[in-house]
């Protein structure tokens, strides 16, 4: 296996540990659930729910990260939502190279 590869799942699987007691302190805060069973909500969520429920445990693990552990909303954001950050950043630096490009041609 790549070392890279190796890299990526440690990380992933770090960040989503952080997700997880994200949604766990939110659910525990504003529902008054017990921690197991909030645990138990998220994690379940999070691997069987889909793309819908997923994005609403989201939703949740961005609000606790804001509310209950005082976080910045744009850390909280990259806690929560990297996958749409990168994509808008890398939507950004497509538009910066496809203006360079059109600039070049336009100049030749």
């Amino acid at each position: 296996m790549p070392v890279v590869a190796i890299i990526m799942f440690i990380g992933m699987f770090c960040l989503n540990i952080v997700q997880l007691m994200s949604i766990q302190d939110g659910l525990q805060e504003w529902w008054g659930i017990p921690g197991w069973l909030a645990f138990v909500i998220g994690f379940l969520g999070l691997v069987y729910g889909g793309p819908i429920i997923g994005l609403l445990l989201g939703v949740v693990g961005f609000f606790a990260a804001m509310n209950v552990w005082d976080w910045a909303w744009w850390q909280a954001a990259l806690l929560c939502f990297p996958a749409v950050i990168f994509a808008v950043a890398l939507t950004m630096l497509d538009g910066v190279f496809s203006l360079g490009s059109a600039m070049r041609r336009k100049r030749l």
